[in-house]
């Protein structure tokens, strides 16, 4: 006969499950977070153009 140890772990069930509920996940804040995905080329671009109408009235 083979004899199987369960040892006694706190906040866990004997199958690793956690005894209470995750808690829920806050509202979405997509509209106060910029998105890492989108392009600064228009930053950039309009960037140059200053630096270009800086240089032009420099000479």
């Amino acid at each position: 006969m083979s004899f199987i140890a369960v040892y006694p772990l706190g906040g866990f069930s004997m199958y690793l499950m956690p005894k209470t509920a995750a808690p829920v996940c806050p509202p979405c804040q997509s509209d106060v977070l910029p998105s890492v995905f989108e392009d600064d080329d228009e930053d950039e671009f309009q960037h140059a153009s200053l630096l270009e109408k800086k240089l032009s009235l420099d000479y």
